[in-house]
């Protein structure tokens, strides 16, 4: 997925707790995720990102770390391709 593409897409954490992020970096299979409503999901939690380019399948991220700013940065447990 390209990087440009990437910061269109909703990160959403799951179906229980509907805060969505927007993805703000890309490297690899490292995405750093913003969420602008002060909501920072925990260590090890699961995103799901969703959006046309993905083909109706949707992309798992687990946080690895939270790294201020209302940040967090995850790794795809799929390509990023």
């Amino acid at each position: 997925m390209k990087q440009k593409d990437m910061k269109q897409k909703e990160v959403k954490k799951s179906a229980a707790h509907e805060h969505t992020g927007a993805i703000v970096q890309v490297m690899g299979v490292v995405i750093d995720v913003e969420y602008s409503d002060g909501y920072l999901p925990a260590i090890y939690e699961a995103l799901t990102v969703s959006g046309p380019c993905l083909s109706g399948e949707a992309l798992v991220l687990e946080v690895a770390s939270q790294i201020g700013e209302n940040r967090v940065r995850t790794i795809a447990l799929g390509t990023t391709d």
